[in-house]
């Protein structure tokens, strides 16, 4: 390796050294390059072993001595100029390129000084690449790959990715220049490399004792041998052979009929996996082989998706991932409810009521169309589908904020008032809360506490139709007494309170003719309850 490089002038070569560099690039006084030289700085194989830390914390040391006693003062620039030029040769040195002092210029001296700060944060920095899974040898490709990104995104003391222990003897084709220069140029010797191989030991043993894969690590002490040793056994040949055969079995056996049984995403997931299998196996699949199969495999029904399957095969069939996408596209918006992205995502026909309706005033309707949307949002219709100004549909465990999710439970008055009619109406509804009572709707219309319960119901439908209707509805409701007539009902104001007619049914007088109405003082609130 080239410490110093000669520099031509007249024929003649010139050396470069250590002073140069400090005195033309770094602009270091003389006084401040005496400290330097002093200290024993006086190589670039000096340079490369003067640490990030280590050069400010001399330079704290040399300001606060007294200068009869060698002390200099450097500034922070002098420092972070010392620190980019002892980066820029280590850099060099680990990535086995000569260190040529003389290609050392201003614009690489402010490079370094950035790249310098950078690794040195990076150091107190944990990777979020995340941990490798237990070892599986359905997943050997997989999590080999895994184990690989782990160490590739966790460096040593050195700033060296540690996969450099364990890395392969051919360099990966898709591996970014530098980086390949870091691992591959990294020493499989010394005190640095024993620590490293120590640490990727225990890592890896940790993933695969109570595994298969522990009959095949056998005595390896050093974490590069545990490694080859599990290659050697998990891509030889007759593994290699029983993964083969089994993506081949998965590709006779694999086809997509529906989303809701097998998703698309699912299904081309397990191609793509098989396809990469018999890749690694050295028995590649041609695109249009691929893409082909694909299209083979889809016996969905759907006219749409056969008529989409028809149209990909003309104009995608060169590329497995242009179709996938393709065709990923089209059936999302065919089977929207399989869509985690669509509004009808796990919902039926009246799915858009699961979201907050901003247009929504209130309004209910009945069967009619007309008047019958309930804003902009929905209708209100024969479909059963009703706009309503809650967090989600009506069989949701939440509306408005209320837990709607125990019907029998005891609602509140200020509960009661955030739930819109066809939640109150569910509730009321539901069989286990009558049967909690001890009541049916048989009981509840033959007495007066029920008949109250209900009227409460129907007054507040009532009401709401008010808003969507010319019609002046007025706000009691009078149940009549089959029993006696309907000269002796109750009658039911908005409020709750039972107004009960007398016996009398005409306006003549006389006995039995009164026509005077006394209001009862029994009272009920919202559900139904007796208040007073």
């Amino acid at each position: 390796m080239n410490v110093n490089v000669a520099v031509m002038q007249g024929g003649v070569p010139v050396d470069i050294d250590v002073g140069d560099v400090l005195r033309d690039i770094l602009n270091l006084s003389d006084t401040q390059i005496e400290a330097v030289t002093a200290e024993g700085i006086t190589s670039v194989d000096d340079l490369s072993n003067w640490e990030h830390e280590d050069i400010k914390s001399w330079a704290d040391s040399k300001r606060r001595l007294p200068a009869n006693r060698g002390g200099v003062i450097f500034g922070i620039k002098a420092v972070e100029k010392l620190q980019g030029l002892a980066f820029w040769v280590m850099d060099m040195k680990r990535r086995g390129k000569d260190v040529i002092l003389r290609e050392f210029d201003n614009n690489t001296l402010y490079g370094m000084i950035n790249e310098a700060k950078v690794e040195h944060k990076s150091k107190d920095q944990e990777s979020d690449v995340p941990k490798p899974a237990k070892f599986n040898y359905a997943d050997w490709p997989e999590w080999e790959k895994s184990v690989y990104n782990y160490f590739g995104a966790k460096t040593n003391g050195k700033g060296v990715p540690m996969s450099y222990v364990i890395r392969k003897l051919e360099v990966p084709q898709d591996m970014e220049e530098r980086t390949m220069e870091l691992i591959y140029n990294a020493p499989l010797n010394g005190a640095q490399f024993r620590r490293d191989s120590a640490e990727v030991l225990a890592f890896i043993k940790s993933l695969v004792i109570g595994t298969e894969a522990e009959n095949w690590i056998g005595n390896a002490k050093c974490g590069r041998v545990l490694m080859i040793n599990l290659q050697t056994h998990y891509d030889g040949k007759a593994e290699g052979e029983r993964r083969r055969n089994i993506a081949v079995s998965d590709l006779t056996s694999v086809f997509y009929k529906h989303e809701s049984s097998f998703p698309f995403n699912t299904f081309i997931n397990r191609l793509k996996k098989c396809f990469d299998t018999l890749e690694e196996c050295g028995v590649p699949k041609h695109e249009t082989e691929k893409v082909e199969l694909l299209l083979d495999k889809i016996q969905c029904t759907h006219p749409e998706v056969k008529n989409q399957v028809s149209q990909c095969r003309n104009t995608h069939g060169n590329s497995f991932e242009d179709a996938s996408v393709f065709l990923a596209g089209h059936i999302a918006r065919v089977f929207p409810k399989n869509n985690p992205h669509s509004q009808s995502y796990n919902g039926g026909r009246g799915s858009r009521s699961n979201h907050r309706n901003i247009s929504y005033t209130g309004r209910s309707t009945g069967r009619g169309r007309g008047r019958g949307r309930s804003g902009r949002g929905g209708r209100s219709g024969r479909g059963g589908r009703h706009g309503n100004n809650c967090d989600s549909a009506s069989n949701s465990n939440t509306v408005n904020g209320v837990d709607v999710s125990d019907t029998t439970r005891y609602y509140t008055k200020q509960e009661w008032s955030k739930l819109d009619y066809h939640t109150k109406k569910r509730i009321l509804d539901d069989p286990s809360r009558k049967n909690k009572r001890g009541k049916s709707v048989a009981a509840l219309v033959s007495s007066e506490e029920g008949r109250s319960v209900i009227a409460s119901v129907v007054t507040e439908l009532l009401s709401n139709h008010n808003e969507a209707s010319s019609s002046n509805i007025k706000g009691d409701i009078v149940f009549a007494n089959n029993s006696n007539g309907p000269q002796h009902g109750s009658r039911v104001s908005s409020t709750g309170s039972i107004l009960r007619r007398s016996n009398g049914s005409s306006n003549n007088g006389g006995p039995g003719n009164d026509n005077r109405s006394t209001t009862s003082s029994v009272t009920w609130d919202h559900l139904g309850n007796r208040s007073s």
